[in-house]
């Protein structure tokens, strides 16, 4: 019986190829997921979502970012795409400021 193995990725090999690409994709375990478009319900959602956070925390040491900003999940190697909300430190992989580093699931 023939068994199918699949070619994993580093990081570093998703983060160039995921630079590089038309489509934003999720990355976990060595493994790629193209992301698919959000219809027009759900983009609306996000942005009043995030201006709304944006409003509330104006006073506060945190930061809203759009869905376009990469996140990466430090308990559970995540790289993805969502509306994201930081407070104090916040941290970029490298110096880049393309990846959000989120110690918090």
């Amino acid at each position: 019986m023939a068994s199918s193995t699949k070619d994993l990725l580093s990081i570093r090999e998703y983060l160039a190829l995921d630079r590089s690409s038309p489509v934003r994709n999720e990355y976990f375990e060595g493994e790629i997921f193209a992301m698919t478009g959000a219809s027009r319900r759900h983009n609306l959602i996000s942005l009043h979502l995030a201006g709304d956070l944006d409003r509330q925390l104006t006073d506060r040491d945190c930061e809203v970012y759009a869905s376009e900003m990469r996140v990466k999940v430090a308990d559970t190697g995540l790289y993805t795409y969502r509306t994201s909300l930081s407070f104090a430190a916040i941290q970029f992989l490298r110096t880049t400021n393309l990846t959000l580093w989120s110690t918090q699931t």
